[in-house]
């Protein structure tokens, strides 16, 4: 017998579900998805970067914020919680939310193996429908490797990739750097890379009872 196929929830059910839940869940599309919690590294990595962000900025205009602060994408009406924003001048509220922002300038993801996939693909192509977006930074967590996605003033988007711990990654709309070292600072890599999965996973949950897992989408 077929499994029954989740039901379409709408963005103001999942606002409502997301108030009283314990974990954070991302919607698209009418459908909610886990966001499984993160390893060692990814955390470390998170807070380094945090730290040094959020540490350069004190006395600007620009705020930086913990994956707690939701996103909003009104273009794909995927609603999100990177692992760190920044948001130059005043957040804006969605319409639907006063816990969820519209106007990220940075946004930052800590890669983990279970959605890296969806990470630099489907969800940065969401991510290029913020208009206020200037900056994507995507960092690896078993190797010192970090990708800059900067949006150029035709709308395009160039990527640069810097591997080395002696290196530094430049945030334009920032105008800041942070060296690798200190992105990495006291993070042990993992010996064998070879064994991570990276295929694309994703758990879905049941609108009735939105969080109860149905499957896993791969």
């Amino acid at each position: 017998m077929a499994s029954p196929q989740p039901k379409f929830v709408t963005v103001q059910q999942y606002r409502e579900a997301e108030e009283l839940a314990t974990e954070k869940h991302e919607y698209h599309n009418g459908r909610i998805y886990a966001m499984s919690g993160g390893s060692l590294n990814h955390s470390l990595i998170t807070l380094n970067i945090a730290r040094e962000i959020g540490n350069r900025l004190m006395g600007t205009k620009c705020r930086t914020y913990s994956s707690d602060l939701r996103i909003y994408i009104e273009a794909s009406g995927l609603s999100t919680y990177p692992d760190l924003s920044v948001v130059c001048g005043k957040a804006i509220s969605s319409s639907g939310s006063e816990n969820e922002i519209t106007n990220p300038t940075v946004l930052v993801e800590v890669l983990s193996p279970s959605t890296m996939k969806y990470d630099l693909t489907s969800k940065f192509e969401f991510y290029k429908g913020i208009e206020s977006l200037q900056d994507v930074i995507f960092i690896w967590q078993d190797r010192p490797q970090v990708e800059l996605r900067c949006r150029q003033l035709d709308g395009d988007w160039i990527s640069t990739m810097t591997i080395d711990l002696t290196g530094n990654v430049e945030i334009p709309s920032l105008a800041l750097s942070i060296s690798m070292n200190e992105i990495y600072y006291e993070v042990e890599f993992i010996s064998d890379t070879e064994s991570l999965d990276v295929r694309e996973s994703r758990t879905e949950y049941n609108s009735q009872h939105p969080f109860s897992p149905v499957h896993s989408a791969v």
